[in-house]
């Protein structure tokens, strides 16, 4: 069954709480600098979703535990957790070498491998 699709008051509500759960006692240490993360976030809708990996995955939360690739073996794996289009770049590797590669797994997460296919696609989409 189909999960009916809030009113836009109500999808305010659940960004606020959302925000609120995943940055409010970082907000309550240091208002100046979230004022200034917001306003980034509010220069671009790439922007925005770069900054609320929060909110991509309580968006998710609901598909933790199906769909036709999720089974015990890929629904609970290590995934980056912020896989979009500006985490991928270059560094030297320990032999000096230079590399292309995935970067910034600050928000590494146990969880379906699909989430991070998801979240990098959108950004694609959101540059596209």
């Amino acid at each position: 069954m189909a999960v009916p699709e809030p009113t836009d008051e109500q999808r305010a509500e659940q960004i606020l709480d959302v925000f609120g759960t995943a940055f409010g006692e970082l907000i309550t240490a240091d208002p100046a600098a979230f004022r200034v993360k917001f306003r980034k976030m509010a220069a671009s809708a790439f922007a925005f979703y770069r900054g609320t990996a929060c909110l991509f995955y309580a968006d998710l939360e609901h598909e933790r535990h199906g769909g036709p690739y999720l089974d015990e073996r890929t629904g609970r794996v290590w995934i980056h957790g912020d896989l979009h289009a500006e985490n991928f770049g270059t560094y030297m590797n320990a032999n000096g070498r230079l590399v292309f590669n995935v970067n910034d797994f600050d928000e590494a997460y146990v969880g379906p491998f699909t989430w991070d296919l998801k979240r990098f696609s959108a950004s694609v989409a959101l540059l596209g």
